[in-house]
């Protein structure tokens, strides 16, 4: 395949582009986020209010879809000023209210411009996660549609490159594409979460949610183990109930019956999913009775 195929086969180019995008992003929020905690103030802040605000976008159709988001409103005080700024938009609520937090402070070399990030290792995790998915797509266009490696490492180095710069133009000030200056003005229709009575009543809806999703899907994988036992034929049965051990070395060993063997998979099955909703139940235990905790 010839350069030029590559450049202009939509199949080579698009996982290529995509790919390239995504990586970049991903890789230089990272290491972004990393200089900025090296070089900048750690000052603590204080959880004012939780702004609540909904983004539309277009979707399938005609249809705009609608998304809500939450974001922690803190205040912090830098060089004798109180100040705000916000923190990261999330689907649900991560913050307490009068929680304290570390806010990062970077400043300008002349003083006259002071950005605070709120310190969350969401933006490793989200970093990396578009990482990975720039190397999916960049995957697709090197060994699914036969496009060029060097051509793919090249095209996500420019990207990341240029990601690279922009980065460093934002944490040294030196770029008029974006407000560099603190802005924690709320948009027009949010919704402010200052007292405990409404931060108490919106996490109570989200763990009512969170909980019916977690106890379903826990009764859903003991229906399936209870599906895969019922299967099993009486004899195996017998067997697990009083010799486990040879009924682990039966199936260690590969001499269980072609009648059993399905049954066990789909109890398996269950029984993986039933561990998993385990998880899912602690999980919003500690996250929601932490939470309500005020």
């Amino acid at each position: 395949m010839s350069f030029s195929d590559i450049l202009i086969s939509p199949a080579t180019f698009a996982p290529l582009i995509v790919g390239s995008i995504f990586f970049a992003i991903g890789a230089n929020s990272v290491l972004h986020y990393l200089k900025l905690k090296r070089i900048a103030t750690h000052v603590r802040g204080r959880v004012l209010a939780i702004e609540k605000y909904t983004s539309q976008h277009r979707g399938t159709g005609d249809t705009p879809s609608q998304q809500t988001y939450f974001r922690p409103i803190v205040e912090y005080v830098f060089n004798g000023e109180t100040r705000k700024t916000k923190g990261a938009s999330v689907n649900e609520i991560r913050h307490k209210l009068k929680q304290n937090v570390s806010v990062l402070v970077n400043v300008s070399e002349d003083g006259s411009q002071v950005r605070a990030t709120v310190e969350d290792s969401l933006t490793i995790f989200i970093g990396v996660i578009f990482s990975c998915v720039g190397l999916g797509a960049l995957g697709v266009h090197i060994f699914a549609v036969g496009g060029s490696w060097i051509i793919a490492v090249m095209t996500a180095a420019v990207f990341a490159g240029g990601g690279f710069v922009l980065s460093n133009m934002i944490l040294t000030f030196k770029t008029g594409l974006i407000t560099l200056e603190d802005d924690a003005s709320i948009a027009d229709g949010s919704i402010l979460i200052e007292t405990k009575a409404d931060y108490i009543k919106e996490v109570s809806a989200h763990a009512l949610w969170g909980w019916v999703i977690a106890l379903a899907f826990m009764a859903g994988s003991i229906w399936i183990m209870y599906v895969g036992y019922s299967d099993i034929p009486p004899k195996m049965q017998a067997l697990i109930s009083d010799d486990f051990g040879a009924f682990w070395q039966q199936m260690t060993e590969g001499e269980l019956s072609s009648s059993s063997e399905k049954p066990l998979i789909i109890f398996g099955i269950g029984a993986f999913f039933f561990l998993a909703s385990l998880r899912s139940v602690y999980y919003m235990k500690k996250k929601y009775g932490a939470m309500l905790k005020l």
